[in-house]
């Protein structure tokens, strides 16, 4: 195995505990907007609790992870249940389904959920301006997706603040380094992981009339590379999208890669499966008591440049 696979593979390992994650959302949601739960979902927290108490015990208190994690988080609190409980009966967890029941009905969990979809909306509609805009003044764009982080024996070390100024160095290298030649914007998301903790998902687009279109798989493997070897001086790991994309044209779902600007169904798919995952509410996560960190941005939009009437696009 190549130090490049052990590495992705090494950062693909988390995915595990946040699946476990997405799946308690999923169940807290479905509580908290029904008046009874359906039976399959009393079935999957009953057979599912010590999983879910042993991730939720490794998410660090000084974040908020979005109203339904924290739902949940708060209701074990009312009722004493955690992960040191040896067992959690049946009957706990009938009683822990109420208490979500009772919590989520509240006026402050309601406003809470209320502002987070609004926000979510919001930015979705925000960012996709963006990127349409970025075609505006592009015949055609290279997408390349990370996932960047840091690997599992030093995510431990990482803060929040060492996590964001790397980011912050690798966007000012842009301007000195031929590796970023051509690039033209991004979309970047901080969040998370139970596992590998703080890490990021990316977005670049580059002018795909300056660069080649074809290699953007290596192209995103050599960010990868930049992120690990140069930004985080070896601490870092990332997990390269862009390697799947046959994966995801057979399912219809690709969104990366080379895209020209007339091409409505991968534009789609930009927009609805890459797009839409990094801005939806449930991913989110946020410092409890530092407001002011960018966990989410893009690039500047430059100034439209002047084009005369009828000018045909070119690079189709």
């Amino acid at each position: 195995m190549s130090m490049n696979d052990e590495l992705e593979n090494d950062l693909y390992e988390f995915r595990l505990d946040s699946d476990c994650l997405d799946e308690l959302r999923q169940l807290i949601k479905h509580i908290a907007g029904n008046v009874l739960p359906d039976y399959k979902v009393v079935q999957a927290l009953r057979s599912g609790i010590n999983r879910y108490l042993e991730v939720i015990a490794k998410l660090p208190r000084e974040y908020d992870f979005g109203g339904y994690l924290e739902a949940f988080m708060t209701c074990c609190q009312n009722l004493g249940i955690g992960q040191s409980c040896f067992s959690v009966t049946d009957q706990t967890v009938d009683q822990l389904i109420n208490e979500v029941r009772r919590y989520c009905r509240t006026d402050v969990f309601r406003e809470t959920v209320r502002i987070e979809r609004r926000e979510a909306d919001t930015r979705l509609k925000e960012y996709i301006q963006y990127i349409d805009g970025l075609f505006d003044m592009n015949d055609r764009i290279i997408v390349l997706r990370l996932d960047l982080g840091y690997r599992k024996a030093h995510s431990g070390s990482v803060t929040l603040e060492i996590a964001l100024e790397d980011m912050n160095r690798l966007l000012r290298n842009r301007r000195a380094n031929q590796l970023f030649n051509g690039n033209i914007g991004y979309v970047i998301k901080a969040e998370y992981g139970v596992e590998r903790r703080i890490h990021f998902h990316v977005l670049m687009f580059f002018n795909g009339s300056s660069r080649q279109g074809t290699s953007h798989v290596n192209h995103a493997r050599q960010i990868g590379e930049y992120w690990c070897e140069v930004i985080t001086k070896g601490w870092g790991d990332y997990w390269n999208c862009n390697r799947q994309v046959k994966d995801f044209e057979q399912k219809g779902r690709c969104g990366i890669g080379l895209i020209h600007w007339n091409d409505t169904h991968l534009r789609q798919n930009l927009q609805k499966y890459v797009l839409a995952y990094l801005c939806k509410v449930d991913q989110g996560f946020r410092p409890r008591h530092r407001t002011k960190s960018r966990m989410m941005r893009r690039g500047a939009l430059p100034q439209m440049r002047s084009v005369k009437r009828g000018r045909p696009r070119i690079g189709v």
